[in-house]
């Protein structure tokens, strides 16, 4: 869950704590982690530092460290994150202090796993149920039990068993009622969670309720990311529900709300479902823009990620420098497999991000070419037609125009041949086997020169790329407008468009588009079904 164990923050001091005004640090704690994170989140990371600094006991300690790894949590920098939370476990776990063990172990569980580091979130869950298993305060141990079983149904969620992840999320709300401590906040948040659930499993109306309950919790809490990511909760389900003026209404304020905010993962989200909004009221312009956010985001989540795998190649090189003299080389080993994986990680992203632009690129300048022939066919003039990937047809002097190879061709027939080929290219004749540059000449009634000329400079092609271009560009249109054309086989988009084979059309399509007839398939698929 996107804030699970951050709720750390939240909760009561432990009867331990008596060497500082525990009032007054709850007031700090609590104005930092819920307004000051979300308004300025450099502040919030001062004053959890300052905290730190004038903690007397132990745990005063760690709650101001667990409250800086909260914040870098929020911000999706699991690095620094895990990092602070690493120096509270090992202040916690030499004392006697179950509730705030569970705590911080329950915290590195969550984070390991975002960092699909199973096995390691695996033995850190353990030492949080050990651990919660031992508070004798009734109200702070049904906390922590609860939050267990909230990051067991994070694990539903991640393999996508809806039902399991809402009966998992009563349970959590069966033991934070028993244990009261803050329970608007974790009600709310819970409330979030189990209308996510709903949302997987296409249950609109019931996730509404639950959105409207965490909402109503929140009612006298200022604003947070806990509301952002229920408002778009809500805007996501009145979008399924086709319900668009309602959508915008939350929608809005959850956008005015991550303008003002670092949580990465809310902002992801907000922005698609602005994605979702605004593929319903056909505005393709705020599509491409959601989705050049969502793709900074996820560049940047990913170089976050990574510096954890890079803090952990450094560890090893050091710890490889020590160990050389007595022949271990079993730590670069590790640390040229983390190498590979972090490269391979960053280029894939990386790769993927320019696939998404090409394949928007196409998009828009499909877009543009269909624009520009309503408004042709509008002005009911003879069109001359701006190709898709070519510079604008150069303007025809009054006089005629002389090629130092070729005989003088007036501005009419010039015209007259641009018009040919306008109405050529709507059609779709291209699509012929045995279209050639002689078999086109003939069809428009002029000679080869002629015709080749007027490709060539206006076309900025050879034939050959001309005709190529207008056939991707039929098929591009096809996918598009049609899904059963997404159906066929590439053999068979090969044949409709006039390709002599499979591997021809294949490499064509991917000089022109930059993706592969499969890939640019499946990103629409993806844009059709978002």
């Amino acid at each position: 869950m996107k804030y699970l164990f951050l709720l750390v923050c939240l909760t009561g001091m432990h009867l331990y704590v008596s060497a500082q005004d525990p009032e007054s640090y709850e007031k700090v704690y609590v104005k930092t982690y819920l307004e000051t994170s979300h308004t300025d989140f450099n502040k919030a990371l001062k004053i959890a530092d300052s905290l730190y600094e004038h903690s007397e006991t132990e745990t005063y300690k760690v709650r101001s460290l667990m409250l800086t790894a909260s914040l870098y949590e929020q911000a999706v920098d699991l690095s620094r994150a895990v990092e602070y939370a690493e120096k509270a476990k090992d202040i916690i776990f030499q004392t006697d202090n179950y509730n705030w063990q569970a705590r911080v172990a329950g915290f590195l569980s969550t984070q390991y796993r975002l960092l699909k580091l199973y096995k390691k979130s695996s033995e850190h869950a353990d030492k949080a149920m050990a651990a919660a298993r031992q508070i004798s305060n009734p109200e702070l141990a049904n906390v922590n039990m609860g939050m267990m079983y909230q990051e067991q149904a994070c694990v539903a969620r991640d393999q996508k068993q809806y039902r399991k992840m809402i009966e998992l999320a009563h349970n959590a709300q069966k033991h934070f009622n028993l244990g009261r401590k803050n329970l608007d906040f974790f009600t709310a948040g819970n409330e979030e969670f189990i209308g996510e659930a709903h949302i997987g499993l296409k249950q609109y109306d019931s996730a509404l309720v639950h959105f409207q309950k965490g909402l109503k919790a929140l009612e006298k809490m200022p604003e947070n990311f806990v509301t952002g990511f229920i408002m778009t909760g809500i805007a996501t389900s009145y979008i399924e529900l086709g319900k668009l003026d309602e959508a915008k209404r939350y929608l809005d304020s959850a956008q005015a709300m991550v303008d003002h905010s670092n949580n990465l993962q809310l902002k992801l989200e907000v922005y698609e479902a602005v994605k979702k909004y605004a593929s319903k009221v056909k505005d393709v312009e705020k599509i491409n823009q959601a989705q050049q956010v969502q793709d900074t985001i996820r560049t940047e989540m990913t170089v976050r990620k990574n510096a954890f795998l890079n803090q952990t190649v450094n560890g090893l090189e050091t710890n490889y420098k020590k160990e050389a003299k007595q022949g271990s080389y079993k730590n670069i080993l590790i640390l040229a497999a983390l190498i590979i994986l972090a490269g391979t990680m960053t280029y894939v992203v990386v790769t993927k991000r320019q696939q998404k632009a090409r394949f928007r690129k196409v998009l828009a300048r499909l877009k543009e070419r269909e624009e520009h022939r309503l408004a042709l066919a509008a002005q009911a003039v003879p069109a001359v037609e701006v190709h898709q990937f070519a510079e604008p047809i150069p303007a025809v002097g009054e006089e005629g125009q002389k090629e130092p190879d070729g005989p003088m061709m007036t501005p009419e027939t010039m015209q007259k041949l641009l018009q040919s080929l306008d109405e050529f290219e709507a059609g779709t004749l291209f699509t012929d086997r045995n279209m050639s540059l002689s078999y086109l000449a003939t069809h428009i009634n002029t000679n080869t020169k002629y015709l080749s000329r007027v490709i060539n400079q206006h076309k900025q092609k050879d034939f050959n790329g001309y005709i190529n271009e207008l056939r991707v560009n039929y098929i591009i249109v096809q996918l598009n407008s049609d899904p059963v054309w997404r159906k066929y086989k590439i053999s068979t988009l090969a044949d409709e468009a006039g390709f002599s084979s499979h591997s021809k059309f294949a490499t064509v399509f991917k000089s022109i588009t930059g993706l592969s007839p499969s890939l640019f398939i499946q990103y629409l698929e993806k844009e059709v079904q978002s």
